[in-house]
């Protein structure tokens, strides 16, 4: 048929069959018409399937509309609802559907002919991955092989899991709902338009070139937004501007709440409304606060301000290098251009923490390795410009031999070149191509700032009652001993050159556990460094070296057992004791023993004269 045709109906006219079959078909043909373009197949409402005991499950009333646009519907019927799922195969998920059904209904007899007045529209359900069971009532339900199709005709309303005795142990909700075709606009300006579930705003050409599913599309001449409020005042919005300090995109909150990001529906980042931002906490109390690892490839600034660092890659700051880690951790004054074959940057004052490095083909291991290597020295006069420096020659042997092939020459100032300008009272900003005298002073126009002495490392503890503190703590232990010559050190220590020199200074008591070996063992003992300075009397000394008894012993953490002559320091008497009695001073042994020597060497006089006396009288006697 071209054209469509309803009955026209007139006076006298005479009806048949075909007239009322012809009323009927042209407006259920309009309503099937009318279902299929404003809507796609689907559930319209209600048909949920649940549980209704150990073997069966029930469907609620409900509507759905299949691809032809007929429309299924499923009245309230407690027994044709109710579907008894026994005799199916057990263990095993099944498939419950419902498709549009029609039965002859109200038969009438003509002679020895039937003939039906009524068609019922009755829905029938199917249950696909089962077996065709005996005595099923195929008006009602219908058992098949294979899953349900998906062509629009089968509408899959759940899939229902049958245990091992074929009960009914979980119902999954498999029900795609019936959608609208429309496409609709708010008029010639199409401010709002709908197209197949893509909504524009203020467009009609809704953008999606990845062509995604759906697409909310909002489109404004200068700038946009889209806005998700609550009740409370929360206002969360994206903006696009074409010139809020620029073109951007933007989200963010325009109430004075914090944004959170999450994922899982857990926060993960948040920025509150200090602009402060947290990862893996809501309240960051920093610019950028991180609860957890940070992993990053690379590190830029001068790390002034840093604190708790430690990482496992090799981090670097900008030129000049005042922090640095690569192998080690540097922190100096200035780090000079000059590279090794690793690309490390080498310098005259430098400290390395927990480090290993190869030193004329040997490799050497520090717990800490410091080295200092002199500052430039600086002067002015009143004859000269103040903002000038003139730099002097390296005195003689103030270089550390075992560190001749690490250092390179820094490039800068030469001897040629000086002077040149730095900032009055300033230190310096540029490094000669020798190493320059160690002790001197640098001098300014406002202010005098001297340099005396240079460390390789420099370490202080305070103790304020409540712990033991250690200014600097060393242990060695060599487990290696089939290696003939292998040594470890708990503290290393190293200086040459001239002037007052001290592979080690210590400002205040040192404890060695084990053995002291040593070229020369020299004791403070300037009148400079003294107070309340007093005569040792003989009867005091006779006391005291009475009160010593020398023993042999062997100390209990010498693990090669060797045997010792001295003195146990609880049993000595006070006038040498330490103030714990845990140990002695040498030096005051050998002042007692001074003192009684003296002694007795003034008694032997006096008594050798005496004896030559008597020798003399004797001789004038025999004559």
């Amino acid at each position: 048929m071209t054209d469509i045709q309803r009955p026209n109906y007139f006076t006298s006219q005479f009806l048949i069959e075909e007239d009322f079959n012809d009323e009927q078909t042209y407006h259920r043909d309009m309503r099937l018409r009318h279902n299929r373009s404003l809507y796609k197949w689907g559930v319209v409402a209600g048909l949920e399937v649940t549980k209704d005991g150990d073997k069966k499950v029930a469907v609620s009333e409900g509507m759905a509309i299949d691809q032809d646009g007929r429309e299924i519907i499923l009245l309230p019927d407690s027994e044709r609802n109710t579907l008894n799922l026994d005799g199916l195969e057990l263990n095993t998920t099944i498939e419950i559907a419902i498709i549009y059904h029609e039965i002859k209904d109200k038969p009438y007899r003509i002679g020895d002919k039937t003939k039906y007045t009524r068609i019922t529209e009755r829905p029938k359900f199917i249950i696909y991955r089962g077996k065709k069971r005996e005595n099923c009532d195929d008006d009602h339900l219908e058992v098949r092989t294979g899953s349900a199709p998906t062509d629009g005709n089968v509408m899959l309303l759940a899939r229902v899991n049958l245990d091992n005795n074929g009960n009914v142990s979980t119902v999954e909700d498999s029900r795609k709902l019936a959608g609208g075709k429309t496409k609709w606009s708010d008029g010639e300006n199409n401010s709002i338009y709908y197209n197949d579930g893509n909504v524009g705003i203020g467009t009609t050409s809704i953008h999606n070139p990845q062509s995604w599913d759906k697409a909310l599309d909002i489109l404004g001449s200068r700038h946009a937004r889209f806005n998700v409020r609550s009740g409370g005042g929360v206002v969360t919005s994206v903006f696009s501007h074409n010139n809020w300090n620029g073109a951007r995109g933007i989200i963010g909150t325009e109430s004075n709440h914090p944004l959170t990001l999450a994922t899982g529906y857990r926060h993960r980042m948040t920025i509150d409304t200090s602009g402060r931002v947290g990862i893996g906490t809501t309240n960051p109390s920093e610019k950028l606060e991180v609860n957890g690892t940070v992993k990053a490839t690379k590190f830029e600034g001068d790390g002034s301000g840093l604190t708790g660092i430690s990482g496992g890659g090799k981090w670097k700051t900008l030129e000049d290098n005042f922090i640095r880690y690569q192998g080690g951790v540097f922190v100096g004054n200035r780090l000079p251009s000059p590279k090794n074959n690793n690309y490390e940057a080498t310098g005259l004052c430098g400290a390395i923490f927990a480090i290993t490095e190869r030193v004329n083909k040997v490799t050497k291991s520090y717990g800490v390795r410091g080295h200092f290597d002199g500052f430039l020295t600086v002067q002015g006069d009143d004859e000269t410009n103040q903002e000038e420096i003139i730099v002097k020659e390296e005195l003689d042997n103030t270089r550390d031999d075992a560190l001749e092939d690490k250092i390179s020459p820094p490039e800068g100032i030469t001897l040629a070149n000086s002077p040149e300008s730095v900032k009055p009272g300033g230190f310096v900003e540029g490094l000669t191509e020798n190493s320059v005298e160690a002790v001197d002073k640098i001098e300014g126009a406002t202010t005098d700032q001297s340099i005396l002495s240079g460390y390789g490392g420099y370490f202080t503890a305070v103790n304020r009652g409540t712990s033991f503190v250690y200014g600097v703590y060393g242990e060695a232990q060599n487990s290696n001993i089939t290696v003939r010559g292998l040594r470890a050190y708990g503290v290393y220590g190293k200086a040459t050159g001239a002037g007052d020199n001290y592979a080690g200074y210590f400002d205040g008591r040192v404890h060695v556990t084990g053995n002291l070996t040593a070229n020369n063992v020299q004791q403070n003992s300037s009148r400079q460094l003294k107070e309340n300075i007093n005569t040792l009397t003989i009867e005091d000394a006779l006391e005291t070296l009475e009160g010593l008894n020398p023993v042999q012993f062997r100390y209990k953490e010498d693990h090669q057992q060797e045997t010792h002559i001295g003195f146990i320091a609880e049993d000595v008497p006070d006038l040498v004791a330490s103030r714990d009695h845990k140990t002695l001073s040498p030096m005051d042994i050998v002042a007692v023993l001074t003192k009684v020597v003296k002694e007795q060497n003034n008694t032997i006089s006096l008594l050798m004269q005496k004896v030559q006396t008597l020798e003399n009288k004797s001789q004038s006697s025999a004559f």
